[in-house]
């Protein structure tokens, strides 16, 4: 495998390597299990090197579905905290309406309270005011009242 980055030169030199690489290797394979055709030898190795390949791509795509459900994991814990952050405002926020709802009815009735007092004191000064003229004025005598009236 050679790099695709890699300018035409170097893919050149890389390739050669590459093969020199395999020959050796057929070579190595040849002596090792005994073959006694090279071409045998160059087509097993061949094989061997796929098989590793093979092996090599599904580790990098293993690792790259690990990274990206970590990456989901993540975005996900993310989204979750988001959201309990939201539920938590919302539900602080109710409870505030509902301490101020519950603040205004209490502000409410003492102010009813407190208009039933006034007006009930008025009312006993009113009384009082009528109870202190009718005990101060002077007293008509019977003949007064009679002489009044008719």
């Amino acid at each position: 495998m050679v790099s695709r980055r890699a300018g035409p030169e170097t893919r050149k030199v890389l390739q050669e390597l590459s093969q020199i690489a395999l020959n050796t290797a057929a070579r190595l394979t040849l002596a090792e299990y005994g073959c006694s055709n090279l071409e045998k030898s160059l087509a097993l190795e061949r094989r061997k090197r796929k098989r590793k390949s093979r092996l090599v791509e599904q580790v990098r795509d293993a690792k790259e579905r690990e990274e990206q459900e970590k990456a989901q994991r993540a975005r996900e814990r993310e989204e979750a905290k988001a959201s309990k952050a939201a539920e938590t405002l919302r539900k602080r926020q109710e409870r505030q309406a509902a301490k101020d709802a519950r603040m205004a009815a209490k502000a409410r009735k003492k102010a009813a309270v407190a208009a039933r007092k006034a007006a009930a004191q008025r009312k006993d000064d009113d009384d009082d005011d009528d109870d202190y003229v009718e005990e101060w004025q002077p007293r008509r005598s019977a003949r007064q009242t009679i002489g009044k009236n008719s």
